[in-house]
């Protein structure tokens, strides 16, 4: 079974940081995984501390009728949840 898609969510805001696409705005380019970002690295809405960030994976929903991604933090995964 493949591992399931990482992003890292601010804790005070709800920002997501998705590793894949990096963080052109402050020049982080695609493909920088969360641990390789530098420590002074702070959510660029609200100015959070990197230690600020929660590991998540995304889960489908919908929201007033909106397909939409909700990040739920790993622990709420089961082994039956699917991925």
């Amino acid at each position: 079974m493949p591992e399931p898609k990482l992003y890292y969510v601010c804790s005070v805001c709800g920002w997501i940081y998705d590793p894949e696409k990096g963080d052109p705005d402050v020049d982080i380019e695609p493909d920088t995984d969360f641990d390789s970002l530098p420590e002074n690295f702070t959510c660029p809405d609200c100015g959070a501390d990197k230690q600020d960030f929660d590991r998540s994976t995304p889960e489908r929903f919908f929201l007033d009728g909106l397909p939409s991604i909700y990040p739920r933090p790993l622990s709420a995964l089961s082994p039956s949840s699917p991925p």
